[in-house]
């Protein structure tokens, strides 16, 4: 039977070899641009803003003026940046050097890198298998996946750290075959980019570091190894430690304090998990969320098994040429499980607020997919009965739900744009009011809309407890008092979004209403209020 389906599938043993190569990049190039033409139909209003995005596309233009990498302040001062690394905003800054705006350049970077991380994802799967009709499945897999379209739909970070991390990984998979200097450097110098595009690249170097300690022959070369690639990988984060804290006295603006994960941010993370795997439409984690938070921790004790399970079967395959699939297979899985044991490391010790959401995982969802093309090519070379058919089974549902739900996701993205693209800032009557009021001090819990939207300046109006801590801030009361008295005075305003609901928030409400005493609202609407005193009123 399997050899009837081999016959059956050898299309390009009918197809003389000299084609095999033009077949080949024909049906992937077919791919990528069919995967960048999903991706303009998403974005008609451009990409995803978000947060970071506003952050890091301001961090952008003070590069170009001149001030490097920096932010504005509300009272237009400019502040060094050191919270987010700055590889983005200087990519940014180049693109835009081109010609462009910065806003677009965001969505050139993001469109450019969706290429290249199918294209990667192609090579590696090569590697994994050696089988360019697997290296496909996995591109398709990529390029198609939800999680992955989604991630590449945002003006931020996340597309160019997967560049990297997979360029890293395929370095790595040649250098630890022939380990020569320049293989070892080259991966060294790309977890160097992948750090500085986001602090979570510092999972790549243990990777690395890991992956030549098991693989090298001897102590010697053992040495020689690590040496070169962390000469290479360490430098780019050393020197961006070191500025920040000659500059601002920290390495990261963050303060190294205990704060216990949640058990509603590991529900947030199986949640993402389950629609990375399964439609969203599903539900299917209301339905039994004990049983799919179950689900997606033996998920991950199984990722830390196949790291076993990988190096014991690259280690009992002694040929050179036919264990380059076991190490690579090694190698990408335990990068996934670095990545996520730095993640957590990061919300227990560092910055407890970091949401496990798509943009956070995708890294991790994409090295899943490369895990599973692989474990695919496994069932079909093994002597399970009906292993081929099994394996074709599985890999056409994947490659049909894939397809399915990125096609439904480009659809729905094409809707509407995300974030501060979205109609609803868009169209936001807050910021039109704003836009009407004479240039004055700013204090609102969207510092990026009013950045960004109303291109005024303003300053963060925050909650008594700190997201990354979960403490509340030192000094708080007297802060608030302070800007209390500087609206009063009619020296500042307060724009508060989507007030009505924070106000019947038992907790936000109250904080507001302290915020709010005595201050009239000038300005409401269904997305927000603006608080002056009656001055402001005659010019609104």
């Amino acid at each position: 039977m399997r050899h009837v389906l081999f016959q059956k599938m050898n299309i390009s043993g009918k197809i003389p070899v000299k084609y095999h190569n033009i077949l080949f990049t024909g049906i992937l190039l077919v791919i990528l641009i069919g995967g960048v033409c999903a991706l303009i139909y998403a974005t008609p209003y451009g990409p995803g803003l978000i947060n970071d995005s506003v952050v890091y596309i301001g961090g952008a233009e003070n590069i170009l003026a001149g001030h490097g990498y920096s932010r504005t302040s509300g009272g237009g001062e400019i502040k060094p940046l050191t919270v987010n690394v700055p590889l983005y905003s200087y990519t940014l800054a180049a693109v835009v050097k081109t010609g462009t705006d910065l806003i677009r350049a965001g969505w050139l970077i993001s469109a450019f890198c969706y290429v290249l991380n199918g294209l990667l994802s192609t090579l590696l799967a090569i590697r994994l298998t050696r089988s360019r009709v697997w290296a496909l499945v996995a591109a398709l897999l990529v390029v198609t996946s939800e999680s992955v379209i989604r991630a590449h739909t945002f003006a931020l970070s996340e597309p160019l750290f997967i560049t990297f991390m997979l360029a890293t990984l395929l370095l790595l998979t040649y250098a630890v075959e022939s380990p020569r200097w320049y293989l070892i450097a080259a991966a060294g110098l790309m977890a160097s980019l992948a750090y500085l595009t986001r602090y979570i690249g510092l999972s790549l170097l243990a990777t690395g570091t890991l992956v030549f300690f098991a693989y090298s022959k001897n102590l010697r070369e053992r040495f020689r190894s690590i040496g070169f690639f962390l000469l290479f990988g360490l430098p780019g984060g050393i020197v961006w430690i070191v500025r920040n804290i000659l500059i601002t006295g920290t390495a990261a603006n963050r303060s190294l304090l205990y704060h216990p994960l949640t058990a509603d941010k590991l529900q947030e993370g199986a949640q993402t998990l389950l629609t990375f795997l399964f439609p969203d439409r599903f539900n299917l984690y209301n339905l039994a969320p004990g049983f799919w938070d179950g689900f997606a921790i033996i998920l991950v004790f199984g990722l830390v098994l196949c790291v076993y399970i990988f190096w014991r079967r690259s280690e009992q395959i002694k040929e050179k040429i036919s264990n380059t699939g076991e190490r690579a297979a090694f190698l990408v899985s335990l990068q996934a499980v670095f990545y996520l044991v730095v993640l957590l490391l990061s919300l227990t010790f560092l910055d407890a607020s970091t949401a496990l959401e798509n943009r956070i995982l995708v890294p991790v969802f994409v090295c899943l997919i490369l895990i599973f093309v692989y474990l695919l090519h496994l069932i079909w070379k093994s002597t399970v009965p009906r292993g081929s058919w099994i394996s074709l089974g599985l890999a056409l549902i994947a490659l049909g739900a894939c397809v399915y739900d990125g096609r439904r996701a480009v659809i729905d993205l094409h809707a509407d744009g995300q974030g501060y693209a979205s109609a609803y800032y868009r169209n936001s009557m807050t910021i039109d009011a704003l836009k009407r009021l004479p240039q004055v001090t700013i204090w609102t819990n969207r510092v990026p809309a009013v950045n960004l939207l109303a291109d005024r300046p303003a300053y963060a109006l925050l909650a008594p407890i700190d997201p990354l801590t979960r403490q509340k801030r030192p000094n708080y009361d007297s802060s608030l008092q302070g800007i209390r008295t500087s609206v009063l005075k009619g020296d500042a305003i307060l724009v508060v979004f989507e007030a009505r609901q924070v106000l019947e928030d038992p907790i936000e409400g109250q904080w507001l209403e302290d915020v709010t005493r005595d201050i009239p609202a000038i300005f409401e609407s269904e997305d927000g209020m603006i608080f002056a005193v009656e001055k402001y009123l005659q010019e609104k």
